[in-house]
């Protein structure tokens, strides 16, 4: 090649500097070394893959199946399914794997679906505040859980007890991860 058009080509001084500024984002490297290293067990970490990283590996039957099995010793030491008169698992009017996965719906979604989390439905004629949320925050109502689990109400109410555990326990398993990755923090 010509020696002019070398010259032309690179430029006249080469800096070998670094001109690009750091950026203070994570990579997911960054994750994986973060979740690795925050001593999660099996159950937070599958449920913060399912929540925060909107990954189907959270919602494998693997999952349902450990935490389940948590669930249901949780329920049988403080005797729950005694004291509601429900011995075992498939006797209750809704059963607890349906429980379970509402309270991961209730806990995960949190913004409402209805007017997709502005809090406002618009229609052709007019503008009004979404009934469902508040501020785009999805309420849940014993109604509303009746609804999304497709059950009468007697047999709701029979089972709300359990399903207030069982909710307690899936929020409980999630600030437990968030307290772990808080003390890993970059």
């Amino acid at each position: 090649m010509n020696v002019e058009l070398l010259k032309l080509l690179l430029p006249s001084s080469p800096v070998l500097e670094v001109t690009g500024q750091s950026h203070n984002c994570m990579t997911s490297e960054d994750v994986n070394t973060l979740m690795g290293y925050s001593g999660l067990t099996e159950t937070e970490y599958m449920f913060v893959i399912n929540k925060y990283l909107d990954s189907e590996q959270g919602l494998n039957s693997k999952f349902y199946k450990i935490i389940k099995q948590e669930i249901l010793e949780l329920l049988d030491n403080k005797n729950i399914l005694k004291r509601n008169k429900v011995h075992y698992a498939n006797k209750t009017p809704i059963k607890i794997g349906k429980l379970l996965k509402m309270a991961i719906i209730e806990v995960t979604v949190d913004k409402c679906f209805v007017c997709s989390g502005t809090g406002f439905l618009i229609n052709l004629n007019n503008i009004s505040t979404c009934p469902h949320c508040k501020n785009g925050i999805f309420n849940y109502t014993d109604d509303v859980r009746k609804n999304i689990l497709k059950v009468k109400t007697n047999d709701y109410l029979k089972c709300k007890k359990i399903y207030l555990e069982i909710l307690d326990y899936v929020k409980n398993l999630e600030i437990s991860a968030l307290d772990k990755l808080d003390k890993m923090k970059i």
